[in-house]
């Protein structure tokens, strides 16, 4: 019995480990560093979006801030992987998005299509 309790919390840890974790399959070739604003179209509405990040190596940090949104606002995690930066943040907001020099696009997990400028 005691056995099967500890096998069943290994698989849990090793689940809840792989569904959290970002992994970077090629080398950053963009640096998102700075402030970017936009916005964001999506079938419940749009707005303006601005986030500030800092990037070392492949991770970033930074702050995003929604209007309208307070939930969805605040402090985010994410990482590049080659030309894309994949993000997450406050309220389960998250996007894939492509970098070409000072523009990035794409799509957030609640299918609203996200455009930013960096400033």
């Amino acid at each position: 019995m005691r056995k099967s309790v500890w096998a069943i919390a290994i698989v849990c840890v090793m689940f809840v480990g792989c569904a959290t974790t970002q992994t970077v399959s090629q080398p950053p070739t963009v640096d998102v560093t700075g402030a970017w604003s936009g916005t964001y179209v999506g079938s419940a509405g749009s707005g303006i979006m601005s986030m500030t990040l800092q990037q070392v190596d492949a991770n970033v940090t930074g702050d995003i801030n929604i209007s309208g949104a307070p939930q969805f606002s605040g402090s985010l995690r994410g990482i590049v992987s080659g030309d894309t930066l994949e993000y997450n943040g406050p309220g389960g907001v998250a996007a894939e998005m492509i970098v070409k020099a000072n523009e990035m696009h794409g799509l957030s997990r609640f299918g609203n299509r996200l455009l930013l400028q960096r400033q």
